[in-house]
């Protein structure tokens, strides 16, 4: 596969901001890093490091537009991080992650740069390049800024370009329904019931329960 050059653009807040102004289009979103320390977020082509707490006002007023549609790779991930800041995704939500689960169920993993190499014939390096595995692992925020910014803009710009097709794929094979229905709307359920912890209501589980499976049989 081609190797294409990459390279992150790093704002401020305050640039974010200025180029939100007008926004048209879909808005595609990488969240840097892991639970309990998200070092910044991707945003288009672009990267801002970063506290979300000051990030994510700045692009509230998208998120919560139903007209934009969004993209991101593990929506559940983003859902819990814009609940606990009060902030409610509307409209279209692609999610590469739900939809590469889908399609390919029987894998074990999914990642960014798999989906570049099946939909684009790209190479980007993997997570585990960067960061490395096992017991030496890295932390994003242990990262220097410029890799972050490279590697996320990176996501986001494969993301961009992975997303119709592979909505195209779900439908095609009579899965979008099963999308849209069930499993993105089950990621934004089971953020909300992450952060806030829950007491199990067993006759409202197996309610639940019986409704998916329902919703199953008619899509079948």
């Amino acid at each position: 596969a081609e190797k294409p050059v990459t390279v992150g653009a790093t704002i401020t807040i305050a640039e974010l901001a200025e180029n939100m102004k007008g926004h048209s289009g879909p808005l595609t979103l990488t969240l840097c890093g892991e639970e309990g320390d998200i070092c910044g977020l991707a945003v288009d082509q672009w990267y801002v490091d970063g506290s979300l707490n000051d990030i994510v006002p700045v692009i509230a007023h998208l998120l919560e537009n139903e007209s934009v549609t969004k993209i991101t790779f593990d929506v559940k991930k983003l859902y819990k991080e814009l609940q606990a800041r009060q902030v409610e995704m509307r409209g279209e939500v692609i999610d590469a992650l739900l939809a590469a689960y889908l399609l390919n169920p029987s894998k074990d993993d999914y990642a960014p740069d798999e989906l570049a190499t099946i939909y684009l014939d790209e190479y980007v390096p993997s997570e585990a390049e960067i960061l490395g595995t096992g017991v030496k692992k890295l932390r994003w925020s242990q990262v220097e800024p410029a890799v972050r910014a490279d590697y996320m803009t990176t996501v986001t710009r494969i993301l961009s370009r992975v997303a119709k097709p592979m909505m195209q794929e779900l439908e095609v094979k009579g899965m979008k329904v099963l999308y849209d229905v069930i499993e993105r709307p089950l990621a934004e359920v089971l953020a909300s019931m992450e952060l806030a912890g829950i007491a199990v209501d067993l006759s409202v589980l197996e309610s639940f329960g019986s409704f998916l499976t329902g919703e199953i049989d008619k899509i079948q």
